[in-house]
């Protein structure tokens, strides 16, 4: 049942491509699509992020009671080592982005001619071989 299903959600999301023979637009659409929500994803859970690490410090600030300072303290410091972990691997990666040279490019699906025929950007962004 489930490879059953599996397979008819494949066919269902390829079907566009099937149906336009050799014509990836469809595909590199979803593919920058998927892009842009994950780059929004990330920036929301970096904003997230912060926002805990400056509610822990406040509140590690406005902290009376001694037994509590403690807890406080570490949460400050977990909060503190997460973003540091989180903007690390951020600018390790768009160092390895830059580095390979795939810095700034969409995420899409290159379109692969036949021999004998070149590819050619369309006026509304699509791909095509002719």
């Amino acid at each position: 049942m489930n490879k059953k299903t599996l397979s008819i959600g494949a066919l269902v999301f390829l079907m566009p491509t099937l149906t336009f023979a050799q014509n990836f637009t469809y595909l590199n659409n979803w593919f920058t699509q998927a892009e842009s929500w994950l780059s929004r994803l990330i920036t929301a859970v970096m904003v997230l992020m912060t926002l805990y690490f400056m509610i822990s410090v406040f509140r590690y600030i406005a902290e009376k009671d001694a037994t509590k300072l403690k807890e406080r303290r570490a949460s400050v410091v977990n909060g503190l080592i997460g973003l540091f972990i989180a903007v690390s691997v951020w600018g390790i990666i768009r160092i390895a982005g830059s580095v390979v040279g795939t810095q700034g490019n969409s995420a899409g699906v290159g379109l692969v001619c036949p021999p004998g025929m070149s590819a050619y950007q369309s006026s509304t962004g699509g791909s095509f071989c002719k």
